[in-house]
């Protein structure tokens, strides 16, 4: 697999109307972040490819990371930890719905595990959302 299913989240994100009003259109999506971005926004992660095929067919069992940023944002009412997870809430809504890959088929994709917590500095709430998708070649 290459960068298909990272385009495929990156594209879902920033279609996402919830995420466009949370914080911002274009919805701020980064797979490498520049030392001045201020939260919040999100940074596509780490993916795990799992060879999940068998004698018959290949698929893939692909375990994706979405990191959501944020701090506590003039004229919100909700702060810390709680914005990152009602920043994480229409992330989840969006990529556990079908995506839409180039040359492959996406069989299961869910939600398998979210994180939030306070980052080191005292002020930068972070939340870690794994995703699990079984994806076949067309």
């Amino acid at each position: 697999m290459g960068p298909q299913l990272q385009n495929a989240i990156r594209d879902a994100l920033r279609a996402s109307t919830d995420l466009q009003t949370l914080i911002g259109s274009p919805v701020p999506v980064y797979d490498r972040v520049g030392t001045n971005t201020v939260p919040p926004y999100i940074t596509i992660g780490d993916e795990q490819i799992n060879d999940d095929g068998n004698s018959c067919e290949d698929a893939f069992e692909v375990f994706a990371d979405v990191h959501v940023w944020a701090r506590d944002v003039e004229g919100h009412t909700v702060r810390g930890k709680a914005f990152a997870k009602e920043i994480g809430k229409p992330i989840i809504d969006s990529l556990s719905s079908e995506l839409v890959i180039d040359d492959y088929t996406i069989t299961v994709g869910l939600l398998d595990t979210a994180r939030y917590f306070t980052e080191p500095d005292g002020v930068t709430a972070h939340g870690v959302l794994t995703f699990r998708y079984l994806i076949e070649p067309e």
